[in-house]
């Protein structure tokens, strides 16, 4: 069983114990919940929540985001075009998910994003 090690609310250690064992100074500790691991912080409900991101990184997921949006964007590009025989609710659904692709960047939080999905 994994058991998480939590220091002045901040997860250091993640450890495999032997459950038949258990050491004394293991045995308060909270056991591990998929996902959560080291640098994770304790929540006032008793749960985790991952690490709040520094500016660096922040700004590096922002900077992959606008990359993903664009290629996606040049993806449909084709959608738009006069030429292109698509019906007018046909181009209207793929100027809707063109636009939410354009406003993504208007999330408040690079790492939780719900991308829209391409019309069929």
């Amino acid at each position: 069983m994994k058991k998480l090690q939590v220091v002045d609310g901040v997860v250091v250690n993640v450890v495999e114990i032997d459950m038949a064992a258990v050491p004394d100074w293991a045995a308060a500790w909270p056991d591990h919940v998929a996902g959560v691991d080291i640098g994770w912080v304790e929540d006032e409900g008793g749960g985790f929540v991952p690490p709040p991101l520094s500016e660096a990184d922040e700004s590096q997921l922002w900077a992959d985001v606008r990359q993903k949006r664009n290629a996606l964007l040049a993806a449909c590009d084709w959608t738009q075009l006069s030429d292109v025989s698509v019906t007018e609710a046909e181009r209207s659904a793929w100027q809707v998910y063109r636009q939410a692709l354009r406003d993504i960047t208007e999330s408040e939080d690079p790492s939780a994003l719900t991308w829209p999905v391409a019309p069929l």
